[in-house]
């Protein structure tokens, strides 16, 4: 596979959109890893975007690292190989502000922990191949690589990544099982003000919808409250083995597990009332994830 074409690469950087903080957060990346390949005209535009998003930078890139740790951790095959990639874009970012005051020491430390965690991640061959290929396209210095993009990789040592990540199994299904469309939301951005509209809780709504897996049942509910909170419920039949639940996201977007529901019923909530309209439109339209504790995962869009 031949290197990326360098000018078409710094074009495609440059036409980004940069209008909030979460289009500077997809500049970023990129800027960095451009900037540590020697082409720096994008990324020294750092400083004048970091003072424009200022307001909501720092909280942005935390909730980033943090994100970044999660999909490290719970990425499988491609995604887990574009997961390593973001961080080693962040990691170019790193090292090109080192000993700057671009950001705060704290908001680098989340950074740098993200980064660090790249190394405590099994990749299996698919994730590998994803490697593979940026290495093969991307030539970055050798001071700007992570462990896991700088070594070669013979055929011994895919097998034995391979070997070393989990057997992970996963399982698809549908909100409405009836509807030859899946449970997409139609366009209702408008006048959203502080609080979601009556029209969209109520088509993002799914209550006691019953799955199956391996012949353990239960039953998931997803709700969106005035306050921009996503609640997804799962009331298992414990009675049939049903596994314990490690994580839940909606799309790449973690939740957190909330303490109080009635009975078996677990409750994990997603604050979305911080992004932008069409960061929570954008949320609010993926699938729904269950992560098993032996890491199999569970898809239902």
């Amino acid at each position: 596979m031949s290197e990326y074409d360098m000018k078409k690469f710094e074009k495609e950087v440059a036409d980004m959109p940069l209008d909030d903080e979460q289009d500077f957060l997809a500049w970023l990346p990129l800027a960095s890893r451009l900037a540590a390949m020697g082409e720096t005209g994008q990324f020294d535009r750092c400083r004048e975007l970091v003072t424009k998003f200022e307001g909501r930078l720092e909280e942005a890139l935390v909730e980033r690292s943090l994100e970044g740790v999660w999909d490290l951790r719970h990425a499988i095959g491609e995604q887990l190989g574009h997961s390593v990639i973001e961080a080693q874009d962040y990691s170019c970012f790193l090292k090109l502000v080192s000993g700057e005051d671009l950001v705060s020491g704290a908001t680098l430390e989340r950074l740098e922990g993200w980064v660090e965690e790249v190394d405590e991640t099994p990749l299996e061959q698919d994730a590998v191949e994803i490697i593979q290929l940026f290495r093969s396209r991307f030539s970055l210095p050798e001071k700007y690589r992570i462990a896991s993009i700088n070594p070669p990789f013979s055929t011994l040592d895919e097998a034995l990544l391979a070997s070393l990540a989990p057997s992970v199994k996963i399982v698809e299904d549908r909100w409405d099982k009836e509807e030859a469309s899946s449970g997409k939301l139609e366009p209702l951005l408008a006048a959203y003000e502080d609080h979601p509209s009556g029209n969209l809780k109520h088509h993002f709504q799914r209550r006691e919808v019953p799955f199956t897996i391996d012949g353990n049942t239960f039953e998931m509910s997803r709700t969106l409250t005035d306050d921009w909170k996503v609640w997804i419920e799962i009331e298992p039949d414990k009675a049939s083995g049903f596994p314990d639940v490690d994580s839940v996201r909606l799309g790449s977007f973690p939740a957190e597990k909330e303490k109080g529901g009635a009975g078996d019923t677990e409750r994990w909530a997603i604050d979305l009332q911080y992004l932008d309209d069409m960061n929570k439109w954008k949320i609010l339209n993926r699938e729904v994830v269950l992560i098993f504790s032996n890491q199999d995962r569970f898809k239902v869009d």
